[in-house]
């Protein structure tokens, strides 16, 4: 994609952000649910945009969406009182955790 090379090889950011609105423009959404050129590009116009990392813009989308930030999931299930959880021990000797229906 040309506006990367503007971007990451030549660190020209004006004409970056051009090339990928040009792109965006053509390209609003992507065809094919496996393609991901529109949604990278507008997640990288978002980056040169804001001045943010590309870190910081997937943790603000994350904390849109309700979700963890970054390294402080506990892995464990959130549940409700009408879930029933019960540990179950592992041949290693741990135990998980699983929900009944």
């Amino acid at each position: 994609m040309v506006a990367f090379m503007y971007d990451e090889t030549l660190k020209d950011k004006d004409n970056a952000i051009k090339s990928y609105e040009a792109f965006l423009a053509k390209y609003p959404k992507d065809l094919d649910a496996n393609d991901k050129m529109s949604e990278s590009a507008a997640t990288m116009l978002q980056v040169l945009k804001s001045g943010k990392s590309i870190e910081e813009i997937i943790q603000e989308n994350i904390n849109k969406m309700g979700g963890s930030p970054l390294g402080t999931d506990t892995g464990k299930v959130k549940t409700n009182e009408n879930t029933k959880v019960e540990s179950k021990p592992l041949e290693t000797g741990k135990e998980v955790q699983v929900m009944l229906k």
